[in-house]
């Protein structure tokens, strides 16, 4: 269950199946007014696999298969996570709305370089553009030993997942 923070509400929560290189790991996929965070099952036991705020999340990908099923992929601090058994469209359409209502975070993380040879094809996908605004200025940015994370200097602990920098 998600601990909400002061101010949060939550939009949606729904079972899911969340779809990475180690397999897949079912569990909930939570919006709220501030945060989309995915709790799942990993070797027996419900891990948080990902609490990000709304600010951070850069694209929201609809993938339909030959299948007619759709997998949900958001991009957020250069990963992609994906997530099947969800409404894509639905989701993708709450995770925009929700994002243009979350306050602007005072310094977002630039959006990582792509190269044109990993650029994926847009067949079958629908891309819901959720861009965060350009940074204000040159900002030095830390990764997070244990998440991987980016976030700026001067942070004492990963908003991501909480460990001490």
């Amino acid at each position: 269950m998600v601990l909400l923070l002061p101010g949060e509400q939550t939009i949606s929560r729904v079972l899911a199946t969340e779809v990475d290189r180690t397999g897949s790991h079912p569990g909930y996929l939570t919006l709220t007014n501030l945060r989309l965070t995915f709790e799942g099952q990993v070797h027996g036991r419900m891990t948080t696999l990902l609490d990000i705020r709304l600010g951070y999340v850069y694209n929201v990908h609809i993938d339909r298969s030959l299948l007619g099923k759709s997998l949900l992929r958001v991009e957020a601090l250069g990963i992609s996570h994906e997530y099947r058994g969800v409404d894509a469209a639905q989701w993708a359409t709450m995770i925009a709305t929700a994002k243009s209502a979350a306050p602007v975070l005072p310094v977002p993380p630039p959006r990582p370089a792509t190269s044109p040879t990993a650029a994926p094809s847009n067949s079958g996908q629908i891309v819901v553009n959720v861009q965060a605004p350009a940074s204000p200025g040159p900002t030095v940015f830390l990764h997070c030993r244990h998440c991987g994370s980016l976030m700026p200097a001067g942070h004492v602990h990963c908003t991501n997942c909480g460990a001490t920098l």
